[in-house]
C-alpha cells in the first residue's frame, strides 16, 4: 500500500512539535556549531520515525529520497525559525 500522503498532511498537527523537539534535544546535546551534524542526526530521528509508523501502520514509503528530502527542508525551517526567534543562541 502506498505511503498515505493525506494522512501525513492531517497528522502534521502532531508531528511538527515532534520535529521541533527533536531538534532542540539534539541542540541541546551537541552546542553550537556543528549544524550539518546535527542537521543529519535530526534527519535520521525523524526518518526513523516515519519508518516505524510504516512497519506498524502497513505502509510504504515509496519515494524515500524525497521523503528525506522534505523532511530536511522542515528541519530546516524550524531551525531558522528558533535562530530568528533567538530560541537558539547564534
Amino acid at each position: 500500500m502506498p505511503f498515505p500522503v493525506f494522512a501525513v498532511v492531517a497528522a502534521l498537527p502532531t508531528i511538527l512539535p515532534a520535529i521541533v523537539s527533536v531538534v532542540q534535544t539534539v541542540e541541546g546535546f551537541f552546542g553550537g556549531g556543528k549544524g550539518e551534524v546535527k542537521r543529519a542526526a535530526v534527519a535520521e530521528i525523524v526518518l526513523q520515525l516515519l519508518k516505524a509508523y510504516e512497519g506498524i501502520s502497513d505502509t510504504d514509503v515509496v519515494e524515500e529520497e524525497e521523503l528525506a528530502e522534505g523532511v530536511g527542508q522542515v528541519i530546516d525551517g524550524v531551525v531558522a525559525i528558533l535562530n530568528a526567534t533567538g530560541v537558539f543562541k547564534r
